[in-house]
This record gives C-alpha cells, structure tokens and sequence, in this order.
C-alpha cells in the first residue's frame, strides 16, 4: 500500500515537472515570435495597454522612430512606423457587438471580394481580391472599453499585414 501511494505521489511530481517546462517553453516561443518587435507603452496616450510593434530588424521600412497620433480626450490613435506600418485604434465603449457587427459587413461587401487569411478569436486578416490588398481587423477589450484595431483602408502587403496581425494579437492591458 505505501509503495503504490509513494509511486503516486512521485507520478504527480514528474508530471507537473513536465508542465511547468512547457510553460517555459510557450513563454519561450511567444518572446520568439515577437524578435524583431520592440514594446510601446500606450499609457501616455491614455490605453491602459501595451502593443508590441515592429523594429528596425523588420525588413518592412521600420527602421523610423514610432508615431503615435492622439489628441487628448479624442476617441481615436495612429500608430505609425515609417510609411509602411500603419495601426488604427478606435474607441468604442462597450459596444461588446462590435465585431460581429464589422465582420459580417466586411464578408458582405458588394464590390470587394474577402478572403479570410487567419482568424483567432475577434482578430481576422484578410485579403481583398480585386486589388490583392491585406487587411487586419480586430476588436480587443481592456478594462470595460473595447478597442477597434484595422490596418488602413488602401490595405497592405501580406508581409506587411502579417506584422500588423502580431502586433495587434499582442495588444493587451498593462499588469
């Protein structure tokens, strides 16, 4: 009876071992995915979040120092990276329907076909067909607000957009 209760015991050490290390490694791999990131602070510009977006090692015309346009008290931010990396950020309260609402808009579309590339959650990156141009859009919440994130309007490149999606997938609240 002791032996098998020792031999239990020792299974739920080892196994939670191995779990602890698989952390490690998600860990690991989220710090590799975001390499040729460099973190921004939004708290200035009054988001209580931060975003990773793309350095000079980037190869997309990064190699700028960030803007990020706000008026005080104004409801919308540019981020800005060179003339190549563009984010914008909306503010819209807490209407939780945003994206729902945004996306069946955006696969309705009567003059652009839309492919959807990726989607996770309430990110999406998609393709327009008539001028082969790459879009991002997403609605993120932090705190009660919730935060509508696109690329421009004219689209991007898919290397571009791919930037663009792991910024805003990192896009989250200030612990």
């Amino acid at each position: 009876m002791k032996r098998g209760l020792l031999f239990f015991v020792l299974l739920c050490f080892i196994l939670l071992g191995c779990n602890s290390g698989n952390e490690n490694k998600d860990k690991q791999l989220s710090n590799h995915d975001y390499y040729q990131f460099q973190r921004i602070d939004l708290v200035p510009y009054e988001i209580d979040a931060e975003i990773m977006i793309p350095d000079a090692t980037a190869g997309i015309g990064a190699s700028f120092k960030p803007q990020i346009i706000h008026q005080t008290a104004d409801y919308k931010w540019e981020i800005q990276i060179g003339r190549n990396f563009e984010l914008l950020i909306e503010d819209f309260g807490d209407n939780g329907f945003r994206y729902p609402e945004v996306r069946k808009k955006i696969l309705t579309n009567k003059v652009f076909k839309v492919k959807i590339i990726k989607e996770e959650g309430e990110l999406m990156l998609f393709k327009r067909q008539l001028d082969n141009s790459y879009h991002i859009f997403s609605v993120k919440k932090i705190g009660e607000i919730y935060y509508q994130l696109s690329s421009r309007e004219e689209g991007d490149s898919k290397k571009v957009a791919e930037f663009i999606y792991r910024s805003v997938k990192s896009f989250k609240k200030i612990k």
